[in-house]
Formats: C-alpha cells, sequence, structure tokens
C-alpha cells in the first residue's frame, strides 16, 4: 500500500525497555507494516514472536498471554482498552502502540479501508511503538542466534479444549519459505505479490511476511480484503504473483468494476478451496480474465508451519 514511515520525537523513558532472547513478545495487530517491523525485530533479537489475533475477547486474550509468559505486547492503540483491562491478569509490564495508519502516506495509491486513516488513539501509560523503535535501532542488541532457536508460538486449535502454542523454530520458517518459493510459488526478486491475508494466521505469516523477504520479491500490503483495492493494486503495482481463496477469485470476477481494471500482469495465482471449492469453470472464466491458470494451492497446518503438499504439477484445466 505504499506505506512510509514519517519521524517522530522519542518517547521518554522508552530506552528502559528490557526483552531478551527466549523472552516471549505479545504481538496484537492486524495487517499494517508495522507488525513486519516488530515481527523480524523480535526475531533479531532471539525473543519469541507470538500473533495474536487481534479480535479476540478478554478472557482469549489473558490465556494466550499467560500461557506464553509474556510480559510484552505490541498491540494496535484501538486494543489499549482490553491490553488494560487484562493486564492485572497477566505477567504483562511493558504495553507498545501504534496506529493502523501510522505509516499510511499523504496520497495512498489505492483506495484504503474506512477508519484506516482515523487519528491515533492517546493510549496513557503506554509506549509508542515507532518513536521508541527509532531510540535503539542505532545500537541494536547483538545476539547469537541458532537455527534451532525458538521463534514463535503460533495458537491454534480450540475445536475441543484451549488453543495450543506451536513451537516454530528460525529453521522452521527458512525451509518453509525455502520449499515454498522454489517449488509451490517460484517466487523471484523479479517478482510482486500482494497478500491480505491476517499476517497473524500462519498463512498471512509464510505469504505476506516471511516469503517476501526470503525471496527478495517485493510485496503489496492491504488492510483487508477488498476486491476493488485488490485489481487497483494489481493495475497500480503490475502484481505478478497472488494467492486468494477461491470466494475471492469469484468476487473479483463477479464485480461490477472488473472491467475498469487491468489484470493480465498476474502470471501465478492459488486459489484455496474452502466454501467455494476450484472448479474447471472458475478456472475458465479467470483465464480469460487474467491470462492466467488458478492452481489449487498448498495443504497445510499451523503446527507445520503449513505448505505442506502442492498441486504444481498437476494444474491441466
Amino acid at each position: 500500500m505504499n506505506w512510509i514511515a514519517s519521524p517522530t520525537p522519542s518517547p521518554p523513558g522508552c530506552t528502559s525497555m528490557a526483552c531478551a532472547k527466549g523472552d516471549a513478545v505479545a504481538v496484537s495487530r492486524a495487517n499494517c507494516p508495522q507488525f513486519h517491523i516488530a515481527f523480524f525485530g523480535i526475531l533479531k533479537i532471539g525473543a519469541i514472536h507470538v500473533p495474536v489475533n487481534p479480535l479476540f475477547k478478554g478472557h482469549e486474550l489473558i490465556y494466550e498471554l499467560n500461557d506464553t509468559g509474556a510480559k510484552t505486547i505490541v498491540a494496535l492503540d484501538t486494543l489499549f482498552p482490553l491490553v488494560q483491562e487484562v493486564r492485572d491478569k497477566t505477567q504483562v509490564d511493558t504495553i507498545l502502540v501504534t496506529s493502523m495508519g501510522a505509516m499510511l502516506p499523504d496520497a495512498p495509491t489505492i483506495p484504503i479501508p474506512a477508519g484506516l486513516d482515523a487519528p491515533a488513539v492517546k493510549c496513557e501509560g503506554a509506549i509508542d511503538f515507532l518513536p521508541a523503535l527509532a531510540a535503539v535501532a542505532s545500537n541494536p542488541p547483538q545476539v547469537e542466534i541458532g537455527l534451532d532457536d525458538v521463534a514463535a508460538l503460533n495458537y491454534t486449535g480450540g475445536t475441543t479444549g484451549m488453543p495450543k502454542g506451536c513451537v516454530h523454530t528460525q529453521r522452521d520458517m527458512v525451509y518453509t519459505a525455502a520449499t515454498t518459493c522454489n517449488i509451490g510459488i517460484d517466487l523471484s526478486p523479479d517478482d510482486v505479490g500482494i497478500n491480505f491475508y491476517p499476517v497473524f494466521w500462519i498463512a498471512g505469516e509464510d505469504m505476506g511476511v516471511i516469503f517476501p523477504i526470503f525471496a527478495g520479491a517485493t510485496y503489496v500490503l492491504l488492510a483487508r480484503w477488498d476486491p476493488v483495492a485488490f485489481m487497483a493494486a494489481v493495475q497500480s503495482y503490475r502484481v505478478t504473483v497472488a494467492s486468494l481463496l477461491v470466494d475471492n477469485a469469484v468476487d473479483v470476477m463477479d464485480h461490477a468494476r472488473v472491467g475498469e481494471f487491468d489484470l493480465r500482469s498476474l502470471n501465478q495465482v492459488r486459489c484455496s478451496s474452502f466454501v467455494k471449492k476450484l472448479n474447471i469453470p472458475y478456472r475458465e472464466r479467470w483465464r480469460a480474465l487474467t491470462g492466467a491458470t488458478m492452481i489449487e494451492a498448498a495443504w497445510g497446518m499451523t503446527e507445520t508451519h503449513t505448505c505442506d503438499t502442492f498441486t504444481t504439477r498437476h494444474a491441466g484445466r
């Protein structure tokens, strides 16, 4: 979405934060560049990234914070009241906040969701994430990190009990990226991708956070799914790679404004069958619209960092 940061002064006391190797750091954010900054910063210091669903209710947040023992949480400013509400029931002692639109350009190049450009919410007692980051960026801690160090706890399940944190190492992330970017997607530095999957979800973490960095590809980040924003981004940035639900592809094909956009830059499109299933008629319609063939995406689980099987050589018609 062509995000950029504006310089802001550092808040008092921001350098007093303490986060060491092996510490769990909760990140409760929707799709915004600050999620990526937090993700790679946490991994760089050897801490453990704990993605938290920003739609959680109080009891869910309490459970996940206590289950990981997180003492630091990085959250959206709009979620600050909830974090404050549960704080005394957890071990959290440091709260960093940021707004969804903190890194929006003055003139967005594609349509943005309502409310994304809302003013930041004042959060008394919290640390402003971006200025705090700037204050320590000039002298980052030097930490020795191994491939088998724990990098993340991605929570999943909850159907028959409480969700469980899946332990993922630095090696897990590199392996998933290496196999997927060379077999499943064939992602290269020449590609421009697009991601609207929630980045706190394992598929969004892979497609929108890890894979672009691993492959050196450029990615357009959407705050959420919107067919017009998707089509505008594809046309504006000449997007070559996309991962969709079949439902999303149908949204595009059936949209009243689809004829206004040039989508023929797309050459790799993987779709996941959930509610709507990928079939020959959908494939034929998509090929007529974009010139690309829709391929069923990978099958996987959060437990295995997903992307476990591919159908690359079974695309056919």
